[in-house]
């Protein structure tokens, strides 16, 4: 598994890094400063994306750490829920998208757990058709977060490892889809 990781890793950093060795020679053989500030800004966009990389790393490494528990504490499922939500619809605001709430505030680490939620649902309104609806209920003391979509869906070949760090259903990792995975 490790050495899967670190494969999915290094790609996902050679990436990167190769479009900004590019970007970087069009920036230097740019004919106005006009080009070289279009080049610059395409520069910063990849370092953006790079940093964002190494953070979910840095959580990745931080969940797989001692120090969860001290990271737990009370999450209002219904407000969280709620601003997930609003942020998804301006992605598509065509996508008609819904939440329903069944469950009280339960044990997570806040931050990570909207930010596995909020990952889902941005995909199910990226691939949806018409609409997404996200809900939380509870049942013999487990809290279940179900994301659904109109969309094509998740291949069944991929279904058993898109919960695998940083696996994603789209093996090309095209940089126009997007994305780490969870």
């Amino acid at each position: 598994g490790q050495k899967e990781l670190l494969r999915a890793v290094s790609h996902e950093l050679r990436t990167p890094l190769a479009r900004l060795f590019f970007i970087l020679d069009d920036a230097e053989s740019a004919a106005t400063p006009e080009a070289k500030n279009e080049q610059l800004l395409k520069i910063q966009g990849t370092l953006t994306e790079m940093n964002g990389l190494v953070e979910e790393l840095l959580t990745f490494v931080r969940l797989d750490s001692d120090h969860v528990e001290s990271m737990m504490e009370s999450v209002p499922v219904s407000s969280l829920l709620k601003d997930v939500v609003e942020t998804v619809r301006d992605l598509r605001p065509g996508i008609d998208v819904q939440s329903s709430v069944e469950c009280e505030a339960f044990r997570a680490i806040p931050k990570y757990f909207k930010r596995a939620v909020l990952n889902l649902t941005t995909n199910a309104v990226r691939y949806a058709r018409s609409k997404v609806a996200v809900s939380c209920t509870k049942a013999n003391g487990t809290v279940v977060v179900t994301v659904e979509d109109d969309g094509p869906g998740v291949p069944v070949d991929v279904r058993d490892h898109i919960f695998e760090p940083f696996a994603r259903a789209d093996t090309s990792r095209s940089p126009r889809i997007g994305g780490v995975g969870l």
